[in-house]
């Protein structure tokens, strides 16, 4: 969040960003130290963080127990490190903007929204865990984290049958169960049927593939493997 409100104030690196390991821990170190000497709303504490986000292992953001942040190097070949030029493009995007920070459990969602969510343990995620279609994570479980489309809201009207997913009577798109994955091996085919979601249910649909592991094989979430609600900030072609 400090990042993002240095975005909205204006935001200027004077920093040396280059994509060396020496460098990574180097910067990684000091970060640490200024989040311990109570500088993390500070300008260095945001650029370290950009700094690190963006060299570090798959754009990860990690701390250890003690609130240490511990991501490791990345492996990249090149990185582009945003100027001062691009930072300045969100000052006016974010400037009606507030940041905060809170239980995800207190964050609406809505319909449309895309959400980052731990499975719940069950014979079809360890059948998409044994396949491949998801890896192991720190969800329990020891599953991965997933990243779908809110398509089923609590008390919606859902169907499962042959030919799709229908919510309140609407057919989604590309939501066909498929009776086998691509290398031919059978897939576990949600049950078809009508059903009303409940009070802290979620239907996780995907909107850009007919191949995507979603509901139409696990059913209905609970609500509460929800992990993070993702909304569009920023987008281009």
């Amino acid at each position: 969040i400090n990042f993002y409100r240095w975005l909205q104030r204006g935001f200027s690196i004077d920093l040396e960003m280059r994509n060396s390991k020496t460098l990574f821990y180097r910067h990684r170190q000091r970060f640490n130290d200024v989040l311990a000497n109570g500088r993390s709303d500070s300008a260095e504490a945001a650029a370290l963080f950009y700094y690190l986000n963006r060299t570090g292992y798959n754009g990860l953001c990690r701390f250890n127990s003690t609130g240490q942040f511990n991501v490791p190097f990345g492996r990249y070949k090149t990185i582009g490190y945003a100027s001062d030029d691009d930072f300045a493009k969100y000052r006016d995007a974010f400037a009606d903007w507030t940041f905060s920070a809170g239980d995800i459990a207190d964050v609406p969602i809505e319909r449309g929204d895309y959400v980052d969510f731990c499975p719940e343990p069950a014979p079809a995620f360890e059948l998409a865990r044994r396949r491949g279609y998801l890896g192991v994570g720190f969800c329990p479980g020891r599953y991965e984290r997933l990243l779908k489309r809110v398509a089923g809201m609590p008390g919606d009207l859902v169907e499962f049958a042959a030919d799709g997913v229908r919510v309140d009577g609407r057919l989604l798109p590309s939501s066909r169960p498929l009776p086998r994955d691509p290398s031919g091996r059978p897939l576990p085919v949600w049950p078809f049927g009508r059903r009303r979601l409940g009070p802290q249910e979620l239907l996780f649909m995907s909107d850009v593939s007919a191949l995507s592991f979603d509901a139409r094989y696990f059913g209905p979430q609970d609500r509460a493997g929800v992990r993070d609600v993702l909304r569009p900030v920023w987008t281009w072609r």
